[in-house]
């Protein structure tokens, strides 16, 4: 026989996430079983007719805050990138570079520049493709959270209440400017350096490149730093001071929690580091268009990626692939889906 306890616990993860009251769930219970038997696949229907309106409802909510949230993070990252560029400009100082290269004495002196120009100026796009994709995925996270907050608050505010929430919100959502502060982009910055210094200072100053085996070498290192143990937990980069926010209260505590997963789900699901590749072949690509012969010796090919780095930061910044935000959302909608096991 069908049974109302069998379809709750069935269904529980679903009318949890779409707020269902227990109290009702209750009453329904109550109800059922005093119901003859012809009327009960009736309720069975009702029912199933009332959860699916609630999950329409959930998905319409949420899909209205959400476009609100998401227009609001590209706004905040277009403040971000300026933010990201100028710390660029301080730690890859290319002006200082082309000092050197005015007073270098012999040829030996300035192959020497050429390879540290080769580690400024690659290191510079990988630096500015990964930590872009990490603020961004930080961004769409967090509007993730705060979407869900949102969609599934029921109660009525009480008096007294509303400021102690305004202000979990908005320390929450302050937060993450923390990972855009000078020190943590020049940790972040020197990390990716040493990560990446060995395999570029061993490429060969006459080593010809083809648009298609340039990408694969900035690939390959994006990937390098992403798989090393100091982006492992790329939360820690957004979230250093957990401890002071394990000692607030529990609704800001909650929302960390929360958006501590999805960081960390956006990194096992690949997210950042198929995005961080879109980038940096972006910068290939468009380097490349001014080669005519389609290939380019690494010596020559060094100016062209310097001169062509603004240009290609602009179409980053303008773009909008909507591949990240898409890959974010669903899975934080499937986890909401499925929070409780």
């Amino acid at each position: 026989m069908w049974s109302a306890y069998e379809y709750v616990k069935k269904h529980k993860k679903a009318i949890i996430a779409t707020g269902a009251v227990l109290a009702g769930g209750t009453v329904f219970a109550y109800n059922y079983w005093n119901k003859e038997d012809e009327n009960k696949q009736s309720i069975h229907e009702q029912w199933e007719s009332e959860y699916n309106n609630k999950i329409d409802i959930l998905k319409k909510k949420r899909e209205y805050l959400l476009n609100a949230y998401s227009t609001s993070r590209a706004k905040k990252m277009q403040e971000f990138y300026p933010k990201i560029l100028e710390a660029l400009d301080l730690h890859y100082d290319l002006n200082v570079m082309k000092e050197k290269f005015k007073k270098a004495e012999n040829s030996s002196k300035k192959a020497e520049l050429f390879n540290e120009l080769g580690r400024l100026v690659i290191g510079r796009i990988v630096s500015f493709s990964v930590t872009s994709v990490l603020m961004l995925t930080a961004l769409e996270c967090q509007a993730n959270v705060m979407t869900y907050e949102m969609t599934h608050t029921s109660k009525k505010p009480i008096i007294g209440d509303q400021d102690s929430e305004a202000f979990f919100t908005q320390t929450f959502l302050e937060m993450i400017t923390v990972f855009a502060s000078s020190n943590n982009l020049e940790n972040i910055f020197t990390k990716i350096d040493e990560i990446t210094a060995p395999d570029i200072e061993a490429l060969s100053l006459k080593k010809i490149f083809s648009e298609g085996e340039f990408k694969v070498l900035l690939r390959s290192l994006t990937t390098t730093v992403l798989e090393n143990a100091f982006f492992e937990r790329i939360d820690e980069k957004f979230v250093p001071h957990m401890k002071f926010v394990k000692q607030q209260q529990m609704e800001l505590v909650i929302l960390f929690e929360e958006y501590v997963d999805l960081l960390e789900m956006a990194q096992k699901k690949d997210v950042v580091n198929d995005v961080s590749i879109k980038f940096v072949n972006l910068f290939a690509a468009n380097a490349f268009k001014v080669i005519e012969s389609g290939s380019c010796h690494y010596i020559s090919l060094m100016p062209k990626l310097e001169a062509t780095f603004a240009d290609s930061y602009k179409k980053i910044v303008k773009a909008n692939d909507p591949y990240l935000t898409d890959e974010i959302q669903q899975f934080s909608f499937d986890r909401i889906m499925h929070m409780t096991s």
